[in-house]
């Protein structure tokens, strides 16, 4: 069932998008061509290790999914609902993105980019876990296969004439447009900083991070003086 998206939902899915983007464009591009977004070509990778027995890639790779798995566990430990609320729980498990953010950044400058994919990957199960339901609707910002699918389901309804609410198209939308912005700006980045480009996903983090901070003091002290 879809709900009314309001606008600075789609605005914060498409920044969320545009982080995992940017996070992934820019680990694909200068460690190991590794993504850190999604975990299905990692296991693909981690199954063709095992049959060649390149054990040392294989130890990486394990790593890295766990990475990730942390981060949705953490996810869930902290928030307590799947469901996105204005709740300080949500500021907390921010700033933990923001920390592991600042920690990529930091190896990637002393060019320890093991360290640098773990930190991104936990960054990643964070923030697919942060915001993974809204007001009963399935939300991905890290990977696009659920953004596809579900667009293709509903142009198929459409091409069938059912009825399909127009928010299935603009949240899906807003996810695709933001993801390919951040794949964009992840060129410019690596070409101008280099290693410093993991700036980039930092201020983006630390934007949404203090933004969000503030919006919940905001309205704390709003519901205090009702």
């Amino acid at each position: 069932m879809f709900t009314t998206l309001p606008k600075k939902m789609l605005l914060l899915l498409f920044i969320f998008a545009l982080n995992a983007g940017l996070l992934n464009s820019l680990t694909l591009i200068t460690f190991f061509h590794q993504p850190v977004t999604h975990m299905t070509g990692n296991v693909s990778l981690l199954a063709t290790d095992l049959y060649f027995a390149s054990y040392s890639h294989l130890i990486f790779l394990i790593f890295v999914i766990i990475a990730f798995m942390l981060g949705t566990i953490l996810s869930g430990f902290i928030l307590g609902t799947s469901d996105f609320k204005l709740e300080a729980n949500y500021g907390y498990l921010l700033s933990v993105e923001l920390i592991c953010v600042i920690c990529c950044l930091i190896f990637a400058m002393l060019d320890l980019s093991s360290l640098a994919i773990i930190f991104a990957t936990l960054s990643a199960g964070i923030q697919n876990s942060l915001l993974s339901s809204y007001k009963g609707i399935n939300i991905r910002t890290t990977h696009l296969t659920g953004v596809f699918t579900d667009l293709g389901l509903a142009i198929g309804l459409k091409l069938r004439r059912i009825n399909v609410p127009i928010q299935r198209f603009t949240l899906n939308l807003a996810i695709l447009a933001g993801f390919i912005t951040g794949c964009l700006l992840s060129t410019p980045l690596l070409r101008y900083l280099s290693h410093l480009a993991f700036i980039g996903p930092t201020i983006l983090i630390l934007f949404l991070c203090s933004s969000y901070w503030f919006k919940f003091f905001s309205h704390s002290t709003d519901q205090a003086n009702k």
